[in-house]
């Protein structure tokens, strides 16, 4: 397994990864979002195994107002689903912790929807600890 930085020629796997989690998003979509200019530091990696993308994670850098610290979310990660449980996800995980602390980030933080009870145990597995709740409003 190689774990880089995700490319352009990359969109189709990650469309596809997207999708196993319920986000429908085109290839053309997924293009733009990797091409486009971020208004922080991002961080998109895919993970493949015999030239197939099986997986990818996208995390950027945010300051933290409450304390002044700068913190790491892992915004989205999927792992295909026939691929999880062999350490894809905690590969990417601990890139993503690397490139967090390059970027002087004091913390690695990751969100995961109420239904993803198998994703909250292998966080938990990770060193991850729930501290609070997320409430979202659509505008």
């Amino acid at each position: 397994m190689n774990i880089r930085p995700a490319l352009a020629t990359d969109a189709s796997p990650i469309a596809a990864l997207l999708g196993e989690l319920g986000y429908v998003a085109t290839e053309a979509q997924v293009r733009e979002r990797l091409t486009s200019a971020q208004p922080t530091p991002t961080l998109n990696l895919v993970a493949e195994s015999g030239g197939e993308v099986i997986a990818c994670l996208n995390a950027c850098v945010m300051p933290y107002f409450p304390n002044g610290s700068t913190l790491c979310r892992i915004v989205a990660m999927v792992v295909a689903a026939d691929r999880r449980s062999k350490g894809v996800g905690a590969a990417l995980v601990e890139a993503a912790a690397a490139y967090a602390r390059e970027q002087g980030c004091s913390a690695l933080e990751v969100t995961s929807a109420d239904r993803r009870s198998d994703a909250h145990r292998f966080y938990q597995r990770s060193g991850f600890t729930r501290t609070s709740l997320r409430f979202v409003r659509a505008l």
